[in-house]
């Protein structure tokens, strides 16, 4: 039996059609999840306010006016003299007089040196990619995650940031994650035990 022409090109549209629609119906139907932690906005926010902090300069009284007041903004974790000297000393090789001058005059300040760790903050979107089908027969998960991440410390001696420090900065996370199972949903169903003689 053949085809005529006209049948040929409108069975070809029909195919196509279904072909645009199922990916349309298999973007929707992909799971998405988001990871945020936030407290002082978006990446630009943060890296603006961190640059606006002068070493010797700010003070605490500051941070306040510039929105990083320590004791209100979210996800600020301080720590004191005795644990920020652990933290740049955390290497056995490190020394204490290798130490930046700044910190070595907060740690001998005892009671009056703290520090603050802000964040990490992140804003981290998930979404499925692949094959919808494949992915509920648990044959075949991939997910694309994109989005950025950072965080700063601030150290002060009395009431004036002495110190700063970048800790992570992601701007641009772009990392996808596979997982195969070559018997799909029947690989829950299989103990690899038994696939293994047991030597007794």
């Amino acid at each position: 039996m053949k085809i005529g022409k006209p049948a040929f090109f409108t069975l070809l549209a029909i195919v196509f059609s279904i072909a645009v629609s199922g990916c349309a119906f298999n973007s929707k139907l992909m799971p998405t999840s988001k990871d945020m932690v936030s407290g002082l906005g978006s990446y630009g926010d943060i890296q603006s306010a961190y640059d606006k902090i002068i070493p010797n300069k700010t003070k605490v009284s500051d941070l306040k006016e510039m929105g990083l007041d320590p004791q209100k903004t979210s996800n600020v974790t301080a720590f004191n003299y005795l644990e920020l000297k652990n933290m740049f000393l955390a290497n056995p090789s490190e020394k204490f007089e290798n130490l930046p001058p700044e910190i070595q005059e907060c740690v001998k300040a005892r009671e009056l040196c703290s520090g603050y760790r802000y964040g990490p903050y992140r804003g981290l979107y998930t979404k499925g990619q692949g094959n919808i089908f494949s992915r509920l027969a648990k044959c075949k998960k991939v997910d694309l995650t994109e989005g950025w991440e950072l965080e700063f410390f601030l150290f002060r001696k009395g009431d004036v940031i002495v110190y700063k420090l970048p800790g992570r900065d992601l701007p641009k996370v772009h990392s996808v994650k596979e997982e195969r199972r070559p018997l799909c949903f029947l690989q829950e169903m299989v103990d690899p035990n038994r696939l293994i003689p047991s030597p007794y």
